[in-house]
């Protein structure tokens, strides 16, 4: 193989190209994402897939980013963790990948952090200068997602303000009970163990059933409602209500650990609350609603999600959020996205996987290789799901290089928007020197004209320009134009496809992260070369629909 330290005198290679414009006629692409922006809504004719304010089908792909301890946002210039870089070059990044949204945690904590009715407008405020920045930059638009683990930082992770876990959890063994009888967060015991705590189990259930409970989430979210009542609408994809619940209180009513009971008995109940209060206070401030999208409990992998029907799901403003990590969803991830595939269809709603690992090449956290995110994109991609990893701080933590492997896999193509229905897509990795897209949609020429279908090339890692072959091919032949604009930027095809070379003569695995960093580091991180295909109604086309196939391909 290969020595690492000549790949990485490779790795940065610069594309100097300027940015151009390549068209199949001098007819140049009329619309951008801009002019057709949100609020989105689920799709009535195509079920499952959101729609912006052109009626374009719209797909999202994006990176988490939540801070779990004070001061509960990223720093705009500061590299800290889980994700959280949100610097200018960290948003250029994410758009060079193809990446389009941005999960932000939005605390409780936060939000209302000493005391009921007290609320931080300032960190509010922050957070949604974010969000704004984020569109404004990138193009990347924000889910909020109400971030918590074990229910508080009282609890030894995040989430609910400590006055909240403190009534909440009244009148049962102080926490960490009975995991053990140490005061605090015991050594040595894995973090997830203390869902079974009876303090967080009771907590959880006050949350879910009392009306302080219900009455006081209900408030931490119209306040965040309130606050983004004051930015530009499409900026905000939905609501995840809450992250990671957990069961309810399993010791007064052990049955909770069942798949789906609590989904049905505790969830559904508490989401209908939530949401109805988010929807008067959307209708009070005279805005327009987003969806809200709701997670079962984490271990419904090997059975349907409990819910009978989910909030709003008849205004097509339901998501069903689901995770996907090698444990506790033990059975595939083939067959977890299946799953939540089959239970949105059932429910009305979008599916988007908003967790999953992206640090795949640490032992210490999962025992496989790169190749298991692949798979995961490709499930995503075989239902047009969306997909939002986690998190950037595997990838790069504010120092070397990116984890280009993991980069790579990310940066597959897939349409931004679909000006049409139908739309089918497949995208083979397997042959990194020989990668081929192909989509299929049908093509509205009303909504064609308004504005384009947009499909994301990666020309840094997939498709050098000077090598990309494109074909649109429609039926009505007439019926459509396509261009192509390109963005210059960093180009590493070489060297990956130097080390599957290598990989496929001698079956060493990729360096890992680590391993690339003990080496002369190159450059720091900067956007890599991509373009943007845009296909447009025919000015000359008098039909109403067409059929359209566009294939990517190598030469």
């Amino acid at each position: 193989m290969m020595k690492l330290s000549c790949l990485i005198s490779i790795l940065f290679l610069w594309n100097q190209l300027l940015p151009t414009v390549l068209s199949s006629t001098s007819e140049p692409s009329s619309s951008v994402s801009s002019v057709c922006d949100g609020p989105f809504i689920m799709s009535e004719t195509n079920p499952g897939v959101l729609i912006d304010s052109c009626s374009r089908l719209r797909y999202f792909r994006g990176i988490n980013s939540v801070i779990k301890s004070p001061p509960y946002y990223p720093e705009p210039n500061q590299f800290l963790g889980y994700g959280a870089s949100l610097s200018h070059v960290d948003r250029k990044i994410w758009q060079s990948m193809g990446m389009n949204i941005v999960r932000l945690g939005v605390l409780w904590s936060g939000t209302v952090p000493t005391q009921r009715g007290v609320i931080n407008s300032t960190y509010l405020s922050v957070i949604t200068n974010l969000s704004v920045t984020l569109h404004d930059d990138a193009g990347i638009y924000t889910l909020i997602d109400a971030h918590q683990d074990l229910f508080s930082p009282s609890f030894c992770a995040d989430g609910a303000p400590p006055w909240a876990a403190a009534e909440y959890s009244q009148g049962v063994a102080p926490f960490p009970e009975p995991i053990s009888n140490v005061s605090g967060c015991a050594s040595g015991v894995p973090w997830a163990e203390y869902y079974f705590t009876e303090a967080v189990a009771k907590a959880f259930q006050v949350l879910y059933t009392s009306t302080t409970g219900i009455t006081d989430y209900s408030n931490f979210w119209t306040a965040v409602i309130s606050a983004y009542a004051q930015v530009n609408p499409a900026v905000v994809v939905g609501y995840e209500i809450i992250n990671e619940p957990f069961a309810g209180d399993v010791f007064t009513n052990p049955l909770l650990v069942l798949p789906s009971v609590a989904d049905k008995e505790n969830l559904q109940p508490f989401y209908n609350n939530i949401t109805l209060a988010i929807r008067q206070m959307e209708q009070q401030l005279n805005i327009t609603s987003r969806p809200a999208f709701f997670e079962p409990v984490t271990w419904d992998n090997m059975v349907s999600a409990g819910f009978d029907e989910l909030p709003n799901a008849n205004q097509g403003l339901a998501g069903l959020s689901y995770h996907y990590y090698s444990a506790p969803d033990i059975i595939g991830v083939q067959w977890q996205v299946e799953a939540r595939a089959q239970d949105a269809t059932r429910l009305n709603s979008v599916g988007l996987l908003t967790e999953f690992d992206l640090d795949l090449q640490s032992p210490v956290v999962v025992p496989y290789t790169y190749l298991d995110l692949r798979t995961t994109l490709d499930a995503c991609d075989k239902y047009g799901h969306g997909y939002i990893g986690w998190a950037w701080e595997s990838m790069w933590n504010g120092n070397g290089t990116i984890a280009l492997p993991q980069a790579k896999e990310l940066s597959r193509p897939y349409p931004f928007a679909i000006s049409g229905t139908n739309a089918t897509w497949n995208f083979n990795a397997s042959q990194p020197n020989n990668p081929v897209f192909i989509l299929n949609y049908i093509h509205d020429a009303v909504i064609g004209t308004t504005g384009p279908t947009e499909i994301f090339i990666s020309t840094g890692f997939w498709y050098p320009v000077n090598q990309l072959n494109i074909s649109v091919i429609s039926t009505p032949s007439n019926a459509v134009t396509w261009s192509l604009q390109t963005f210059n930027g960093t180009v590493v095809t070489d060297y990956l496809n130097e080390m599957n070379d290598n990989i496929a003569e001698d079956t060493t695995p990729f360096p890992t992260l680590e391993q690339i960093r003990s080496q002369d580091p190159p450059p720091p991180p900067v956007p890599f070369a991509y373009a943007m295909l845009y296909i447009n109604t025919n000015s000359n086309y008098k039909g109403t629909t067409a059929q359209v196939t566009v294939t990517l391909t190598v030469h």
